[in-house]
């Protein structure tokens, strides 16, 4: 009852007509919340907040500790809704990045639960995802020669692609910010059903720190490394999101706060190259879009409903409007939603999809090893699709960026690119067969 009361100071309004609930948990915990310009407590916190019947509320929410930047964001309620704001990271002012750690839910009693069967967390897993909590029924594991942690997808059928009332409503989204991609978008049907065998996927995309390592470790030659992936001072003076890794005297490092960031302006070639290296390889397009659309098969966007849930991932959003005001446009960025990032996000910075995946979408673009084919979907098989040819065809990404608009970062959306483009906000993460 605290918490009606509270809500209604808050509002000056009398619970008459229809609630709706915002939890927030923030790291460090202990944070104050602000609703509305108004004190409403510290975290963890649950909010109970009248909503007027048949209409939505809109707040501004903004998360404060001493010593630590502020949080804000602006979000939307309907009565009956529960809206969770989860692991919301605060960084130091003027202090070194803080590494994420995932969502705040404890693993539950003891060191270790069983999942599928086996001890979890397994041996090796990363600090950065101590509070992961594992989905039931899934096997994870750490990669030996990059301490990726991966998740293992069981065998099974899902609906691949877009269907045509689908392509029709990305359509008419791409041509509010006055993109043409009717050929492109069109290739992402017919929607189908796809078998696929079961798969290892690295749990978040691969990092500046992991990807020096791998460059440190193989020594490329200088035109070997020109096709993989850009360094600080290759892609021209001025530009907003340069290269985060750097080279002296032969030695790769990341930039100053960058290391758990996800690697960009890789190539295909750097990807496949890095995969090769880690003895894993690239996912096929079928594996990643399984992998995005987990338990939201056959839906349009990759969450429930047209609005992204708060931790959704790192999205063009509010922050990053605040950065580039002339984006501030119809259909450009993700109304309302605000991860805190203006360009790349540490990796595993916002909440993991159903089967404990981070960044399918939003944060970089992802590498397939699938050669792009706009027919692909209606001539592929349908069982293990992989298409292969012409080997030195442009090859897909899929998932979107932090800088696209909402109409690109879906499960079903597809780009291509040839395979030395070392794009901005291109990266990757690897698959293996059992």
């Amino acid at each position: 009852m605290r918490y009606l009361a509270l809500c209604c100071l808050l509002t000056g309004a009398v619970l008459a007509e229809g609630t709706a609930t915002l939890v927030l948990t923030a790291r460090p915990d202990g944070a104050l919340v602000v609703v509305d310009g108004q004190e409403a407590g510290r975290t963890p916190l649950t909010l109970v907040l009248p909503v007027p019947a048949g209409t939505a509320r809109e707040l501004t929410v903004e998360v404060r500790l001493p010593g630590y930047q502020p949080r804000r964001a602006t979000v939307t309620l309907s009565v009956g809704e529960t809206l969770v704001w989860s692991g919301i990271l605060l960084q130091p002012i003027g202090g070194e990045t803080v590494a994420p750690t995932g969502p705040t839910t404890p693993l539950g009693p003891g060191p270790t639960i069983t999942v599928g069967g086996e001890a979890f967390p397994p041996a090796g897993w990363p600090a950065y995802l101590g509070g992961f909590r594992p989905p039931a029924g899934l096997r994870f594991r750490v990669a030996r020669r990059d301490a990726m942690p991966q998740v293992l997808l069981p065998a099974g059928e899902f609906q691949m692609g877009s269907t045509t009332e689908q392509v029709e409503q990305a359509l008419r989204l791409a041509a509010q910010t006055g993109t043409a991609e009717e050929g492109r978008l069109r290739s992402e049907s017919p929607a189908r059903m796809v078998r696929l065998e079961a798969y290892w996927l690295d749990l978040h995309e691969v990092t500046v720190e992991q990807y020096c390592r791998f460059l440190n470790d193989v020594k490329p030659t200088s035109e070997e490394r020109l096709k993989w992936v850009g360094v600080v001072g290759e892609a021209g003076k001025g530009v907003p999101f340069p290269p985060l890794l750097q080279q002296r005297d032969g030695v790769y490092s990341p930039l100053d706060k960058y290391a758990q960031h996800p690697v960009p302006y890789v190539s295909f070639a750097g990807a496949e190259a890095y995969a090769r290296w880690a003895g894993r390889r690239l996912p096929s397009e079928a594996e990643w879009e399984r992998a995005a659309r987990a338990t939201t098969a056959g839906a349009f966007w990759g969450w429930p409903g047209e609005q992204p849930p708060l931790g959704a991932g790192n999205l063009c959003d509010l922050s990053h409007v605040g950065r580039f005001p002339q984006i501030k446009k119809p259909g450009r960025y993700f109304l309302g939603y605000d991860d805190g990032y203006d360009g790349t996000a540490p990796v595993a910075a916002g909440n993991p999809n159903a089967w404990g995946l981070y960044d399918l979408l939003g944060n970089l673009w992802e590498w397939c090893a699938d050669v792009y084919a706009a027919d692909y979907y209606a001539t592929g098989p349908a069982s293990n699709p992989l298409n292969s040819a012409p080997a030195g065809g442009p090859r897909v990404l899929r998932g979107g960026a932090f800088l696209n608009a909402p109409w690109a970062v879906r499960p079903g959306c597809r780009l291509f690119e040839q395979p030395t483009v070392t794009g901005v906000a291109f990266g990757f993460r690897c698959a293996q067969t059992p």
